[in-house]
């Protein structure tokens, strides 16, 4: 059995209503659909465990975050409208926390789902989710509104927060540091002269004043500290005199 452990709740579906493992083809991508209602994820169960329904979703996401399985993913659930794209996709139903409009849906539901997405991709080994690619939505497959716009408009979000759990949040840049020994009040030359930018200076002094410093960018000014700003430059390109 291939089931998330995020799913805390189990509802299966009648067995009429997908088809067994010998129809599935390699998982390559997750779609998201909605319930098109405000439904918890038992509600949406017991729909696909009526005999003849004709369709089941592998997960559904209720309007309070609860997360719960219908079809194993071995198997092929009756989703997309589409049968190439049921036999390689692992399906999500989301509930809808107001009818009509954009159909939106909850923080904790969106939440669920970013985080459901992440473990499918992952276990299915379906790397960096992109989009239309191997994240896809309903409505890609067939004349229909699902997702919602609302849900629609947040699948590079949703792809983007999922690639940040299986891949790691990326580590912000250490602040560079200023050259050993410099601080505001120093007389300094610079090495070349060219700003911190590295656009050309025309040198006008022999030396010049530090007046401020942040991280790897200092600036100069040409008489005193209370002079004239001459130019930022990189720390680096100092020289005291």
């Amino acid at each position: 059995m291939a089931v998330s452990p995020l799913a805390t709740e189990s509802y299966p579906a009648e067995p009429s209503n997908y088809s067994g493992p010998e129809a599935r083809a390699n998982i390559t991508a997750i779609t998201i659909h909605h319930m098109a209602g405000v439904n918890s994820a038992a509600g949406c169960g017991a729909i696909f465990q009526r005999p003849g329904r004709g369709g089941s979703s592998h997960y559904g996401i209720g309007v309070d975050g609860e997360i719960a399985w219908y079809v194993d993913e071995n198997c092929v659930a009756w989703t997309n409208s589409n049968w190439a794209s049921n036999q390689c996709s692992v399906t999500i139903e989301n509930s809808n926390s107001e009818l009509g409009g954009e159909w939106p849906v909850s923080d904790a539901t969106l939440a669920s789902c970013i985080k459901l997405v992440a473990d499918i991709a992952k276990r299915n080994g379906l790397g960096h989710l992109v989009p239309g690619q191997n994240l896809t939505w309903h409505s890609m497959f067939a004349a229909t509104s699902c997702p919602g716009d609302y849900l629609r408009a947040r699948m590079q979000y949703i792809a983007d927060e999922a690639n940040k759990i299986n891949e790691g949040q990326p580590v912000p840049p250490t602040p560079p540091t200023p050259t050993p020994g410099l601080k505001i009040g120093d007389k300094v030359t610079l090495r070349e002269w060219v700003d911190y930018y590295g656009t050309p200076l025309y040198q006008t002094r022999d030396y010049y004043y530090i007046s401020e410093i942040n991280g790897d960018r200092a600036v100069l000014r040409a008489d005193s500290m209370d002079g004239v700003v001459y130019a930022a430059v990189n720390t680096n390109n100092l020289r005291k005199v």
